[in-house]
């Protein structure tokens, strides 16, 4: 990512299509963030740059949150990790997809990553399961074989998906919601429980006429 203040702006927010990329969930409601990042690296610096801090563990590389990394699957054009909590409780899946032709200096690729269990809110762990793989040192990151300069083209979080960077690196953890977000996270329970009491409401008059 680029140095600086640039490197902690947010990417603009796009529902994007990421069927083909995401690995998937059993789970009928969870979390999920999808990326589009551009390096200024090939696709194959990239791809070896994640697997040397997957590979490097726990000694030569660390998840900041304690997190485990599993490589799954590995192709030229693909990648696909599975990463544990510290605590061993949850395991989400996460891919990173690289186009089959890019020059030496560029490489622009998608990534996912989805949690495996019921949810909506993830405290922006989704998103740090992705963005601890390939962020740089001038956000804190560890490097393991070269410095890679990138930046995030775009962010597509479900509703409750957070993407703060600022969690990622700092071992906490926050719900990184955008303000729309909230909204309407919030506005949910308020609609459901205005739909309850009309419901109920109905139901009684219904009752009070037999």
């Amino acid at each position: 990512l680029t140095q600086g203040n640039q490197a902690r702006k947010r990417a603009p927010l796009y529902i994007m299509d990421m069927a083909d990329v995401c690995p998937g969930s059993p789970a009928l409601i969870y979390p999920r963030v999808g990326v589009i990042v551009r390096a200024e690296a090939s696709c194959s610096q990239v791809a070896a740059e994640m697997l040397a801090r997957v590979r490097g563990q726990p000694a030569a590389w660390g998840d900041p949150h304690g997190g485990t990394y599993k490589l799954i699957d590995e192709s030229p054009d693909r990648l696909e990790v599975t990463r544990t909590t510290g605590d061993e409780k949850y395991t989400d899946k996460l891919a990173f997809q690289f186009p089959s032709s890019s020059s030496s200096s560029q490489c622009e690729f998608r990534a996912c990553s989805e949690s495996q269990v019921f949810g909506i809110a993830d405290f922006s762990t989704n998103y740090c399961n992705m963005y601890n793989l390939y962020c740089g040192s001038p956000e804190g990151c560890r490097t393991q074989l070269q410095e890679l300069r990138m930046v995030e083209v775009s962010r597509s979080p479900t509703l409750g998906a957070g993407t703060d960077v600022d969690s990622c690196v700092s071992g906490q953890r926050s719900l990184g919601l955008t303000w729309g977000q909230s909204v309407v996270l919030i506005s949910i329970p308020v609609l459901l429980l205005f739909f309850c009491v009309c419901c109920c409401t109905r139901l009684c008059r219904l009752a009070r006429r037999r």
